[in-house]
């Protein structure tokens, strides 16, 4: 079994990446007058930083726990 503090760390990393993907989706993108594209792509690496901390994390547990056992 996991152990439940790398467990709840996913977790917030998990919802950190579906809230990063979240603002980048309600944000948007636009053109200015002058021709100029205006997007927040800030979001979509902190997305998958964040994704791949949780799956790394969850990895990382498992691993642990069956090597102990």
């Amino acid at each position: 079994m996991l152990k439940q503090k790398t467990f709840k760390a996913a977790l917030v990393l998990f919802a950190l990446a579906i809230a990063c993907l979240g603002a980048y989706q309600f944000n948007g993108s636009y053109v200015d007058n002058e021709g100029f594209l205006h997007e927040t792509f800030g979001f979509i690496p902190l997305a998958w930083l964040s994704m791949f901390g949780a799956v790394l994390l969850v990895a990382v547990s498992y691993w642990r726990t069956r090597k102990a056992t």
